[in-house]
């Protein structure tokens, strides 16, 4: 498993269209704030992800990557400032 870290989730479109980094080889994004509407921009579908049906524990967002990048591929997202917020709220 391959997991990429950004303060903003979105940065990681740049390092894709940079060939920095590579779809292929990410599995899991842990962020701190993810922006949907700069991913729904690029072309990349934004789900929730409710609680109980979590791949990974936290995940709140699932990316999906259609045929305009390198594969088509799904991303699960950690975003860090709603996952304390739902901690907070719920314990």
């Amino acid at each position: 498993m391959s997991v990429e870290f950004k303060y903003e989730g979105a940065d990681i479109l740049e390092d894709l269209e940079e060939k920095t980094k590579y779809l292929e080889q990410i599995d899991l994004l842990v962020c701190w704030t993810c922006e949907d509407q700069q991913f729904e921009a690029a072309g990349v579908s934004v789900h929730s992800v409710e609680r109980d049906a979590e791949l990974f524990n936290g995940a709140g967002k699932r990316l999906e990557f259609g045929a305009s990048f390198s594969s088509q591929r799904s991303v699960y997202v950690i975003e860090l400032k709603s996952l304390v917020k739902r901690l907070e709220t719920e314990g």
